[in-house]
């Protein structure tokens, strides 16, 4: 196997996603603990559990996509 390209996954990039994602998805966290106050504590810890996950994305790890080709040369077909 070959590889091809690669390309590693811009750090600001990343945060601008995750913020995006991050806020869309708090918003509806909150309006769902609104709405079902008996289950607050599962929308409030998944909020939390998101911001652990992004800071661990943004900060923790390397994003990269890699291209890879198959080597046939030597291969009897």
């Amino acid at each position: 196997m070959v590889l091809v390209e690669d390309d590693v996954m811009n750090r600001d990039d990343i945060i601008e996603s995750d913020d995006y994602i991050f806020e869309n998805l708090k918003k509806r966290c909150v309006e769902l603990a609104q709405k079902y106050p008996d289950k607050k504590y599962l929308f409030l810890d998944y909020i939390k559990k998101q911001e652990s996950e992004n800071d661990i994305l943004e900060n923790k790890v390397i994003g990269t996509t890699m291209v890879i080709k198959k080597d046939f040369e030597g291969l009897i077909c």
